[in-house]
């Protein structure tokens, strides 16, 4: 009978467990289903260097027309270089209608440094030589494809494979009476400004692995999610959510976004840098906030090997930081020279956490916190979820569950631990609730244009030096915000460091995002 029982369980149907409709996937988001199974070479004929690349006025960068067949007016293109070790910003808007780049994510006193030479002779193609003599950048015209260089040695190729594409703002739909509008489950997102995605590939040559594009529950090295001309899996999703019951060894997206990718090849008889086989490590960051896909595939290019990724944004400026390496630490000191290093933790938060959702009442946390000392298993921070408020309002206590807060808190401390009491940010629309009545009356909530959260198109990137500032004066009300998409929005804030601002895409009328 027990085996029978315990084959019941297994075979039973988990209702607890991940609800993957609930949430999108590249087939239902219009954008990355436009653009994954784009061909090599879709748009070889499509893109290429108009004229002569000329210095950017009060710059170090460089700029040129980036023609597109069948538009009637070309992109902007520029390559900028930062510091001295060979970093370069590869920047491509449409000039009539300029894209959203999101502040607050660079150090402020990042600024463009110079080409240390150009070199215009060669026909069809411009080489950037940077300050590192080891480092140079090589814009070849037609068919368009940008190549950094370490030692003469390709090690991050942008356009290598042709699948640029970047979607020009439209007047309206081109066929009448068609809508841009997108729908998801019981979500519609009007889409006003109508399709502006961009995609584009980045090849590794050499490299056997990639890393990064955090987070998510799978391994370190990103596995293949397209081969063969298929797709072998979901791409890996760019769009912060709190996902309950998420799966293991999926591409999904979790609780934050990073877009920064590094590579590690080995290069056999180089001799780049005096040994017979030397490894080089290389990085790209995208300065993008929209909702973005990423295909990983590998294969064979000239004869090495090589990992080709395929970006796929729903909106924004193309906005590339190539970091050259040539170590991993290198990637690491050249890409927090952009964003800034993570701010040192107190100590106890290097310990470990206890949180769980959620504690029932106060004895349950007693005995929690007892059984760690009677199992001898050493903690310091016990967390507690929402559940704890009243009625699901912050910075407030169930009296019922929690009579004497401040008692347990100290009771807790009394062993050398921490209590933390979460605190999201949403707040709950409840007229005598403190804390959103006086906000209310201050104007300190943001609200979308048609007075709903439409979270179908609020995306946020997690990024150390965001966050959000109030101001209690109506005229100095400041967000630091960003949407996905050019139009109007769902402008969310960032006064939590890694949580978005809905879950799952899904969100009741009885909250509202601050």
């Amino acid at each position: 009978m027990a085996l029978v029982a315990l084959l019941a369980l297994a075979t039973a149907p988990d209702v607890h467990g991940f609800k993957e409709n609930d949430f999108k996937k590249c087939d239902t988001s219009s954008f990355c289903k436009r653009h994954r199974d784009r061909p090599e070479g879709a748009t070889r004929e499509i893109y290429s260097i108009a004229g002569r690349w000329e210095p950017i006025a009060g710059g170090g960068g460089w700029g040129a027309d980036l023609a597109a067949v069948g538009e009637s007016a070309p992109l902007r293109i520029e390559l900028t270089p930062y510091g001295t070790e060979g970093v370069v910003r590869l920047r491509v808007d449409e000039p009539d209608h300029p894209r959203y780049v999101i502040p607050d994510v660079l150090v402020d006193d990042l600024a463009p440094s110079e080409f240390a030479d150009v070199d215009r002779t060669a026909k069809g193609r411009t080489v950037f030589i940077t300050k590192n003599a080891d480092v140079d950048v090589v814009v070849t015209h037609a068919p368009f494809r940008v190549a950094l260089r370490v030692r003469g040695h390709e090690t991050v190729v942008f356009n290598h494979r042709s699948l640029f594409q970047f979607e020009y703002k439209k007047a309206s739909p081109a066929t009448e009476g068609e809508s841009w509008s997108e729908s998801f489950n019981s979500h519609t997102d009007s889409r006003p400004n109508g399709p502006t995605a961009l995609a584009f590939d980045v090849t590794f040559p050499d490299a056997e692995h990639v890393y990064g594009i955090p987070e998510r529950a799978t391994s370190l090295a990103l596995k293949e999610t397209y081969a063969n001309g298929a797709a072998v899996t979901e791409p890996y999703r760019m769009y912060n959510l709190d996902v309950f019951e998420y799966t293991a060894e999926s591409p999904f997206g979790l609780y934050g976004s990073i877009p920064v990718m590094l590579a590690h090849a080995k290069v056999s008889g180089g001799g780049m840098f005096g040994k017979d086989v030397d490894t080089v490590t290389s990085g790209v960051y995208f300065h993008n906030p929209t909702e973005t896909y990423v295909d990983v595939s590998k294969g064979v290019d000239k004869g090495s090997t090589a990992v080709r990724t395929h970006w796929m944004a729903e909106s924004g400026s193309l906005d590339l930081f190539i970091a050259p390496g040539p170590s991993p630490a290198a990637v690491i000191r050249q890409y927090t020279s952009l964003t800034g290093t993570t701010t040192m933790p107190p100590q106890f938060a290097l310990g470990y956490h206890q949180c769980r959702w959620n504690y029932r009442d106060e004895k349950d946390v007693a005995e929690v916190d007892a059984g760690f000392d009677a199992h001898e298993i050493p903690y310091d921070v016990l967390w507690l979820d929402i559940e704890h408020t009243d009625g699901k309002r912050y910075m407030t206590w169930d009296r019922a569950k929690f009579p004497t807060p401040r008692r347990m808190i100290e009771d807790v401390a009394s062993r050398g631990r921490k209590m933390v009491t979460i605190v999201d940010p949403h707040v709950k629309k409840d007229g005598g609730y403190p804390v959103f009545k006086v906000r209310s009356s201050l104007f300190l909530f943001l609200f979308s244009y048609v007075r709903a959260i439409r979270l179908t198109s609020c995306f946020l990137r997690v990024h150390r030096r965001r966050r959000a500032k109030t101001f209690t004066s109506k005229k100095q009300t400041e967000r630091r915000t960003s949407t996905a998409g050019a139009g109007p929005g769902a402008p969310c804030t960032l006064t939590s460091p890694h949580r978005w601002c809905g879950t799952g895409g899904r969100v009741s009328s009885d909250w509202t995002s601050t």
